[in-house]
C-alpha cells in the first residue's frame, strides 16, 4: 500500500463538504457474503471462482453486469443460463442469508461508524451510493442502526448505468447540489473507483487486508483503517 499522507488526509477531512461512501466493503464487512453467494450461484456450471475472479469481475458492481461479464470471458452461450437469471438466484440466495444469518454474516468496517458521526457532529453531508438493491441497502442500514446518518441514498435501481460507469456519483452531486471540488468519495473496489474517476471526484481507497490490495491502490489517496480519519478530524 502507498505511504499515507496524513496532512493531505487532513486537509480533505476538514474541507470537504460531502462525503460520498460505497457501501459494501466500505463501510460494511459484507464482500465475503457476496463473495461466497457469487460462488454457489455458478457451482451447476461446474465453475469455482477464487478472490481474483470475484475482485475483478464482480466486486463493486451489480450483479446482472457482473455476470454478463463473467459468461462473456467464459464464452458461455447456454440459452438456459443468462445475467438476469444468474442475478435473480444470486439475489435470492443474498435475501435468504440476510434474513436468516444477518448476526453472523454481516458488520461494519472497524472505525466506519464513529467516523460516520464524527462526520454529522462537524456538520458534513453524508451521502451512500451503493450497487447494492435498495431492498437490501434499507435492510443493512437499518439493522446496523445508521440510516439518520445519510442525508442522501442511492441504490442499484436509481441509476441507468451501474459502476463502472460514474452516473451514480454525478447523480449525487447533482442531487445533493454540490461541487466536484466540495465532494469526495469512499471506495474499495476496481469498478467502484473508476466511478468515482469518471465523475471527477477525488477517490480514497479502502484497503482490506488479504483481500483488495491489488486493485485499491488505483485510488486517489489510500487508507487502511477509519480510526485516522477520526483523529485527524478532532486535531
Amino acid at each position: 500500500m502507498m505511504k499515507l499522507d496524513e496532512n493531505l488526509l487532513k486537509n480533505l477531512l476538514k474541507n470537504k463538504k460531502f462525503f460520498i461512501f460505497d457501501l459494501d466493503g466500505t463501510l460494511v464487512d459484507l464482500e465475503k457474503l457476496n463473495f461466497e453467494t457469487f460462488r454457489e450461484v455458478l457451482k451447476p456450471l461446474s465453475v469455482n471462482i477464487n478472490i481474483k475472479d470475484y475482485i475483478d469481475l464482480f466486486a463493486g458492481r451489480r450483479s446482472v453486469d457482473g455476470f454478463r461479464s463473467f459468461l462473456e470471458n467464459n464464452d458461455i452461450n447456454d440459452q438456459m443460463v443468462s445475467p438476469e437469471k444468474l442475478s435473480n438466484e444470486f439475489l435470492k440466495i443474498k435475501k435468504y442469508n440476510l434474513d436468516n444469518n444477518f448476526d453472523s454474516m454481516v458488520s461494519m468496517i472497524e472505525g466506519a461508524s464513529e467516523f460516520l458521526n464524527t462526520l454529522k457532529v462537524n456538520g458534513k453531508y453524508i451521502a451512500l451510493g451503493t450497487s447494492t438493491r435498495k431492498i437490501f441497502t434499507d435492510m443493512i442500514l437499518k439493522r446496523l442502526n445508521i440510516t439518520s446518518l445519510f442525508d442522501l441514498v442511492i441504490t442499484a435501481e436509481d441509476v441507468r448505468l451501474g459502476k463502472p460507469d460514474g452516473e451514480i456519483y454525478v447523480t449525487i452531486v447533482s442531487r445533493l447540489r454540490a461541487s466536484r471540488t466540495d465532494s469526495i468519495v469512499f471506495e474499495d473496489s476496481m469498478f467502484g473507483i473508476e466511478a468515482a474517476k469518471d465523475a471527477g471526484l477525488f477517490c480514497v481507497g479502502i484497503s482490506n487486508e488479504n483481500w483488495n490490495e491489488t486493485v485499491v491502490n488505483s485510488a486517489d489517496l489510500v487508507i487502511d483503517d477509519y480510526r485516522i480519519c477520526n483523529e485527524l478530524l478532532r486535531k
